[in-house]
């Protein structure tokens, strides 16, 4: 389906910053009409940026723009190209205006979800720009957060946990990154 551009915005969690480089070389490739081979990974929110589920939403309106918000969860540097294309005079292109996207059901996923659909969008991308090792460690950082818990008053913040917690660990960090989990 396509969404409405102007309607796009960062998800709740940036899984990187974005690339000032890969944005310029996107926006080329798009204003020369190169074929995009890849949607945008939204989640849809109302106007106050909660997220919504399926039976909450109007395709119409979707399509219509300026109704919901569309936290883009893959495909950032594309959305960063489209909307800086927007904003250079390019708004009367019907491609620059909707775009296609892969639209999920914000409220039934978790984080490591969504940060997994971003991770494996960007696995899939032809022309993609690939996760710096930093990058990555961030990510497994927040995963080992969201999983184990956080508390600014701890002097170790992370404190390990053997056995199942520890496998859990391992599997969540994995997926989330879309790397395929090998049991023992």
């Amino acid at each position: 389906m396509k969404g409405c551009v102007d309607d796009l915005i960062p998800p709740d969690i940036m899984i990187r910053e974005i690339n000032c480089d890969h944005v310029t070389v996107l926006q080329q490739q798009l204003e020369k009409c190169i074929p995009q081979t890849s949607s945008l990974l939204v989640t849809v929110a109302d106007k106050d940026g909660h997220d919504l589920a399926r039976n909450e939403i109007s395709i119409d309106k979707l399509i219509e723009g300026g109704h919901y918000l569309l936290k883009t969860w893959g495909g950032n540097h594309r959305r960063c190209a489209l909307s800086l294309l927007r904003s250079e005079g390019m708004a009367h292109r019907e491609d620059f205006k909707h775009f296609p996207m892969q639209v999920y059901d914000g409220k039934s996923l978790s984080i490591s979800q969504k940060i997994k659909l971003s991770a494996l969008h960007n696995l899939s991308e032809e022309k993609k720009l690939r996760m710096a090792f930093e990058d990555v460690s961030k990510l497994f950082r927040r995963q080992l957060y969201e999983v184990y818990g956080y508390s600014e008053d701890q002097e170790t913040p992370l404190v390990p946990r053997l056995g199942r917690q520890a496998d859990m660990w391992r599997v969540v960090i994995a997926e989330s990154v879309g790397y395929k989990v090998t049991y023992y």
